[in-house]
């Protein structure tokens, strides 16, 4: 086991609507600065919303943790989840986006209300979202891709 391998899990909401060249943008961005700093993940978007799972080295999480809730693309950052984890969901070096239509039909009333801001603090367990996240990854596998960006 890593001894510093975290994951952190939060939700925000963006101050815009973002297009689709905007959502391209921000995780071409995202790719790049997480993978100078071993960091991998997946981002979620739905009707203005993001949810976001980072796994890496702890201090380099709390460094992102602390650039995001100040980052002005978005607001009411709400951290879900923040733990130790043994190895990464998604180690393919790169950080994945899916869209909200593009999850299990199951998955979706679980990730809308985490992501929905009145329904943020009534989320599930850690572990319930920790499923979710091995969800999204056993999926991933079946399909073979590394990053997604659906409309």
């Amino acid at each position: 086991m890593s001894s510093n391998l975290d994951v952190l899990v939060f939700v925000s909401t963006a101050v815009r609507k973002m297009s689709d060249a905007d959502i391209a943008e921000l995780l071409e961005k995202c790719c790049r600065n997480n993978k100078a700093c071993d960091v991998t993940g997946i981002m979620l978007y739905a009707d203005g919303n993001f949810m976001q799972a980072l796994e890496g080295p702890r201090a380099e999480l709390d460094r992102l943790e602390r650039k995001i809730a100040i980052d002005p693309r978005h607001r009411d950052m709400t951290t879900l989840l923040r733990l130790r984890i043994a190895h990464r969901l998604f180690a393919t070096g790169s950080t994945e986006l899916r869209h909200l239509v593009e999850l299990p039909e199951s998955a979706q009333p679980v990730v809308r209300a985490l992501i929905d801001p009145k329904h943020r603090q009534d989320g599930p367990t850690p572990a319930a979202i920790m499923d979710l996240l091995k969800s999204f990854k056993r999926r991933n596998d079946l399909r073979g891709s590394q990053v997604g960006l659906l409309s």
